[in-house]
């Protein structure tokens, strides 16, 4: 199960007490609070053990964790338009950006997780 590998690295990090549970608001903080670091892999098992993903490999793995806790949620993904000065940046990314006009395109992820009182949060 991910919420005792979760909770086994945790603790090697000095993140949990050996006593403390890992419920809703646990996990979230714990995935949050990892770098902001591309892992190796997009698997969960491997951002657990390598402390670090990004948006998707984050957005998963949290998935993952509230469906063993007992919550449903659906992952999203959506396109974002970020405008950059592409003065304010060097090197190959700067030229990437003179090329659009400065427009820059993501993918994010996000949950929509379903609550109790059959409320939904985004996350």
């Amino acid at each position: 199960m991910l919420l005792e590998t979760l909770k086994s690295e945790a603790l090697q990090r000095g993140l949990l007490k050996p006593e403390e549970e890992i419920d809703l608001k646990k996990a979230f903080f714990l995935v949050r609070d990892m770098p902001y670091t591309r892992a190796s892999s997009r698997d969960s098992e491997t951002i657990i053990h390598e402390w670090r993903g990004t948006c998707s490999g984050k957005h998963y793995l949290l998935k993952k964790l509230f469906a063993e806790l007992g919550y449903q949620s659906k992952l999203i993904a959506c396109t974002t338009v970020n405008h950059i000065d592409p003065k304010s940046v060097h090197g190959k990314l700067r030229k990437l950006l003179e090329g659009s006009n400065g427009r820059f395109v993501d993918v994010h992820n996000y949950l929509i997780l379903e609550l109790p009182d059959g409320g939904e949060m985004i996350v």
